[in-house]
Formats: structure tokens, C-alpha cells, sequence
């Protein structure tokens, strides 16, 4: 037996395992993978929100299951299903956050992601959802008027001060800004009259990339020896 296939014998768990186990990609075919899927899921998320950029935006609801889903136009500041909404806008912030977490997750694909298909598609589905976000970050503007002189918040005197300087000026009590933010356009309920943060298709995305990298960690942390052929589990070596 040549020494690349005792290398394979002993990585897959012995010789009755031999016949059944996955070859391991190489790291350019695990990057390829890893890129489609993201491209993929790129590509359909900013498509869908332009459709609800330019369909949705100051039009009601499009109600297709009343009380339980729709479609309603809303623009976030925040992350994904609007967590940190409290933190005002923290766009700087979550676009380095996003470049990180990339090419973290690119990393942990390149490095061991020929061994795991779960892995691929986890880092696949996270790079391509949270990058598209960021991409709406960078370029998505929304007008939106404020009445600041009922409802300013510290965070709209801080970001549009000069906004809200000049219309005071002129004795108005309202102007309209423009603020960046991920288009969000998906509403479901879970109760009656009681909704889910609005999110899009790349948070759908993000969520189903991280139950795919819990399936990977859980793989890895699989005691010795018991899981099947070909998973992401440690095999004891064959014997020489």
C-alpha cells in the first residue's frame, strides 16, 4: 500500500473503513465551493432586496398570510433581525465586524474545510450572507423625514445635527434625512398582532450557516471512534 493511501487508511478510521471513506478535497476545490455558495447567495439577496427596495418602499403590505407573513419595507441600522437597534447606527462598526468574521470563516474553510461538507457550506452561507449585508451598508440610503421637535432622539441630534440645525433655522419642526442601512423585508408572526424583527434573505442565510458550523463543532468534539465513516469525528489510527 502506498504511503498516501495508509495516510487515507488511518485518517478514516482503519481498513473496514477504508472502502467507505470521503476523499479529502483539495484547498482549492474546498475554496471554490465555498465561494459559489457564497456568490450564490449574494446574488439572490441583492435581488431580492431591490425588488423590495423599489416595490415595497412606502407601499403597505403585502400580506401573504395575514397574521402570520408578509412583506413590509423596512431599513436597519443594526444587525441581523435588529439586534444592537439600541446602539443608534453602528455602520462603521458592523462593516469591519463583517470583513472579520469572513475571513475568519475563509480561513477556517481553507484549513479544514476538505473535510468537512458542513463546514463548506456553513462558512459558504455566512460569507456570502454577511458580506451582502455589508454591501447594503455601503451603498442602500432610505429618506426618511424626522419631527424632532416630538420625538428627537439623542442619536438623530447627533447623526443629522446639521440637518435639523438648518430646518430649525428656517422655523420648520421637521426635516428629512437620509440614513444607510440593510434593507429588511420579511415579517413574520409569532403571535397574534406580536412580530419577528423584520430580516431578508441573507440573515435567513446566516442563521442556517451557523446551525451547519454547531453540526461541524459538534462532529469534531464526537468522542473517538463514534461517529460514521467519513464525518468530521477522529478515528483511531490503524494499526501498522
Amino acid at each position: 500500500m502506498g504511503r498516501g493511501n495508509l495516510s487515507r487508511l488511518r485518517r478514516c478510521g482503519g481498513a473496514l473503513r477504508y472502502s467507505l471513506c470521503v476523499p479529502e478535497l483539495s484547498r482549492a476545490a474546498v475554496m471554490l465551493r465555498v465561494g459559489l455558495v457564497a456568490a450564490a447567495v449574494g446574488l439572490v439577496d441583492q435581488l431580492s432586496k431591490a425588488w423590495a427596495y423599489g416595490e415595497l418602499r412606502g407601499e403597505p403590505a403585502i400580506k401573504l398570510w395575514p397574521g402570520r407573513l408578509e412583506f413590509d419595507f423596512a431599513l436597519n441600522p443594526a444587525a441581523a433581525f435588529g439586534f444592537a437597534s439600541n446602539f443608534g447606527s453602528p455602520r462603521i462598526v458592523l462593516l469591519i465586524f463583517a470583513v472579520c468574521v469572513a475571513a475568519v470563516l475563509g480561513w477556517l474553510a481553507w484549513r479544514f474545510g476538505g473535510q468537512s461538507r458542513w463546514l463548506r457550506l456553513g462558512a459558504g452561507l455566512a460569507i456570502g450572507g454577511g458580506l451582502s449585508n455589508a454591501a447594503d451598508r455601503l451603498h442602500r440610503v432610505h429618506e426618511f423625514p424626522i419631527y424632532f421637535r416630538s420625538e428627537l432622539s439623542f442619536d438623530q441630534l447627533m447623526t443629522h445635527g446639521a440637518a435639523i440645525r438648518d430646518a430649525m433655522a428656517t422655523g420648520r419642526a421637521w426635516t428629512e434625512v437620509e440614513d444607510y442601512g440593510v434593507v429588511d423585508f420579511i415579517v413574520v408572526y409569532w403571535a397574534p398582532h406580536r412580530r419577528w424583527p423584520a430580516f431578508n434573505l441573507a440573515d435567513v442565510a446566516l442563521t442556517a450557516a451557523a446551525v451547519a458550523i454547531c453540526v461541524w463543532v459538534w462532529r469534531k468534539l464526537e468522542p473517538a471512534g463514534s461517529a460514521p465513516a467519513g464525518s468530521d469525528s477522529p478515528h483511531p489510527e490503524a494499526t501498522r
